[in-house]
């Protein structure tokens, strides 16, 4: 009798503790839904005194420059490539020398880069 009240007291701390663990982790995953997509959660409220992520192309790596719109891994490494061969970019323009990147391109994100700081 003894052995059976335990054996009921462990099934059910195993499911209340399998409820508390569905709960945090569906919390959890709510959060991290939005990250992966790329929008913001309900209460979160873009203001326009935000100032946009500034890229400097001279220093960024890699990744960072996967950030630019219209650039990918590819040609964010010829764009670090193109930089170490040349010491640096000069001018925002200077970009357009890479193959795949246009001024077309380079205009879509220009607002979001620099050759400074």
């Amino acid at each position: 009798m003894k052995l059976r009240i335990y054996y009921i007291f462990f099934i059910v701390f195993i499911a209340l503790s399998g409820l508390w663990y569905l709960s945090v982790h569906d919390r959890l995953m709510q959060d991290r839904t939005y990250i992966y997509a790329g929008i913001s959660p309900p209460e979160y409220e873009e203001t326009e005194d935000e100032s946009p992520y500034i890229i400097n192309i001279n220093t960024a790596d890699v990744y960072e420059l996967c950030a630019l719109d219209g650039i990918g891994e590819k040609k964010a490494r010829a764009i670090v490539e193109y930089r170490q061969v040349h010491g640096g970019f000069k001018t925002i323009e200077e970009l357009a020398d890479i193959d795949g990147i246009s001024i077309k391109t380079i205009e879509k994100f220009k607002d979001k880069i620099t050759l400074e700081g």
